[in-house]
């Protein structure tokens, strides 16, 4: 009888170990059927007949091979000697607040004048020079608002890559019409370094191509930009990224496509500033508190 019972549960067990190892080669032809069609000469015959290119995208750059490994990061939280240098920093214009120890907030007492009809480059280097750690951030967009200022969105950056969409790696500036300067909220990423194995990224032609199989880019866009940076993999205390191309379509919508793996993604700049306000911006847990008035 104990024989019976043991022979079933091996055989039981040799059934789900068949299922198994038939899901992974299932899953595997899957993964080399998207390759092959990434590398479809027809789809990529239709993608040149159909997409144009701006002049300042090469072939040759689409299709140079790199090679990137992941990055790691935490979300900086400051000592109280950092709080302290930050609070006393320009303190006679500023409000500051130190949120949680991670986020500063800052609202300027005299709006930061900048010229009305300044570049963007010339506002950005404003901006710069009236925050914490302004070197470590990059322009993204600017967010518009009818009825109220509009947000200057920053990414942080490693080796002069963006790192999209991360609220730990973030500065968000307020700007009335006038482009003054009225206050913003920023978090920071430290500990930023390489991590695991070096492996060859997809193709920068590649990616677009897998756009244009799955109908993000279509009959007569232009693809304005093409750039590698990372986006959050895994975010559990420490955050992984992972090297990432951004495909910019039109000089208006902004693309994804993980370049490891070949997935791709779209964001939302509206989502994420409404969101990333509502924690960052929100004072009613504080730790610290300046302001020149007192």
């Amino acid at each position: 009888m104990l024989w019976g019972q043991v022979k079933t549960l091996f055989i039981l067990c040799f059934l789900i170990l068949d299922l198994f190892l038939i899901q992974q080669f299932l899953e595997k032809k899957e993964s080399q059927t998207d390759i092959g069609l990434l590398s479809d000469p027809k789809i990529e015959e239709s993608l040149e007949d159909n997409v144009t290119f701006s002049d300042k995208i090469s072939k040759e750059s689409l299709q140079q091979t790199l090679k990137e490994t992941y990055i790691s990061a935490e979300r900086k939280s400051f000592s109280a000697d950092e709080i302290a240098a930050i609070l006393n920093k320009d303190k006679e214009n500023q409000t500051i607040t130190i949120k949680d120890e991670q986020t500063i907030i800052s609202t300027f007492q005299e709006p930061v004048p900048t010229n009305p009809t300044a570049s963007e480059d010339e506002l950005v280097k404003t901006v710069k020079s009236n925050v914490n750690f302004g070197d470590k951030y990059a322009f993204w967009d600017r967010y518009e608002v009818e009825d109220g200022p509009d947000t200057l969105i920053f990414f942080q950056t490693y080796q002069d890559r963006l790192i999209y969409y991360n609220e730990g790696g973030t500065l968000l500036v307020h700007v009335n019409d006038n482009n003054e300067i009225l206050g913003y909220a920023q978090t920071l990423l430290t500990e930023v370094e390489k991590t695991g194995e070096t492996e060859e990224l997809m193709e920068a032609y590649k990616a677009v191509t897998t756009l244009f199989n799955q109908n993000e880019i279509q009959y007569g866009d232009e693809i304005t930009n093409v750039s590698i940076g990372y986006h959050t993999l895994i975010d559990n205390g420490e955050q992984i990224f992972a090297p990432t191309w951004r495909i910019s379509v039109n000089s208006e919508s902004s693309h994804f496509v993980n370049a490891f793996e070949g997935y791709s993604f779209s964001t939302d700049d509206e989502n994420f500033v409404k969101k990333a306000e509502s924690k960052l911006f929100n004072t009613s847990d504080t730790t610290t508190k300046w302001s020149g008035e007192e």
